[in-house]
Formats: structure tokens, sequence, C-alpha cells
């Protein structure tokens, strides 16, 4: 079910539009040889073989709870195939509560206007996914920051789930993508 879902969002990304990520098998992704698996800071790279000699990468950061490994978000990066738009996808356990939003914050700041709001698209039994489209401006704000805190509402009537993201690798792992993300 998962991999028909990934396959008709990464579709829709050649629209610009969005897309979330799967493991695959590690496979040299582009030309500049991103290969599944890479690192670039905090951020990994994961690659889906979408045909024959077709192949779509993303960085991927999955934040966990330390105590039971349970998963509160795993982020996703990339561009869309025409190289003007990054997207970025939270994906998190289904039951989010969709009207309070997710959020990616510098911490400290209360001005909406440093505030990158995602828009939720869709949720299947196993997660929710909510994405944003950000201009290069709202994403200096987030990489200026010392530290970036995401959050969303777990659950309808649960206390809002914060945690730090890092941003430590975004750019450098976009860049690297770049030059695939027209093939």
């Amino acid at each position: 079910m998962r991999h028909v879902l990934i396959s008709a969002i990464f579709a829709a990304a050649t629209l610009p539009a969005l897309a979330l990520a799967q493991d695959a098998p590690a496979a040299p992704a582009t030309p500049a040889q991103v290969t599944n698996g890479q690192v670039f800071g905090d951020w990994t790279v994961r690659c889906e073989a979408l045909g024959v000699n077709r192949t779509r990468c993303m960085l991927s950061q999955t934040i966990s709870v330390r105590d039971s490994g349970a998963v509160l978000a795993d982020l996703l990066a990339f561009w869309t195939d025409d190289e003007d738009q990054r997207i970025l996808v939270a994906q998190v356990p289904v039951g989010a509560h969709l009207p309070s939003g997710f959020v990616l914050q510098p911490e400290g700041t209360e001005d909406e206007a440093d505030r990158l709001d995602f828009v939720w698209q869709t949720c299947n039994p196993r997660l929710c996914e909510a994405v944003a489209l950000p201009d290069q401006e709202s994403l200096d704000k987030l990489l200026g920051a010392e530290r970036v805190l995401a959050g969303y509402r777990p659950a309808v009537g649960a206390e809002p789930a914060v945690f730090p993201i890092s941003t430590n690798g975004l750019v450098e792992g976009l860049e690297a993508l770049k030059p695939a993300a027209a093939e």
C-alpha cells in the first residue's frame, strides 16, 4: 500500500507537488554519485527506484523518543523535478490532530512570520503527511537559528509534541541532490 502511495506522490511531484520517501536498496542515484544511505550532517539520503534507470532521492531525518524509540516524525527534503522548489514533508504517526497543524520554528521566537507552517495532505493507516514549500527567506530563518523546534498535536486533546530537529547538513544535502532533480 505504501509503495503505491509513494509512486503516486512522486508522479505528482513532476507537476510541482508533494512526495514522501521509502527505504530502497542502495543504488547510484545521480550522475554526481549521491547514493542511498549517504549522510549530510544529520540528514541521510533515501532513494527509490521509479523505473528502469530512473531513481528519485531525498534527504531524511527521523526523530524518535529516546526512551521508547517511538517515531515522533520523519522529515524529508527534496526538489521538484524542475529544480525550482524545495519540498519539505513531515510524516507523523496516524492519529495526529490535523487542525492543529505541523510547524517548524526557530526556538525562542514568538513571531508567526518566523514559523514554517506545513499543510496536511494525506493519512493512511500508518502515518499522516504534511508538506511545506519553503521560500529562501523562510529557509534562511530556520538555518540561521541556533535551534529549530518542530511541533504538532499527536491526538485530539493531547498536549503538543514539541521537539528539536537539526538543520545540520540540510543545505549541503539539497545542493548535492539538485543536479538529479531534473532527471
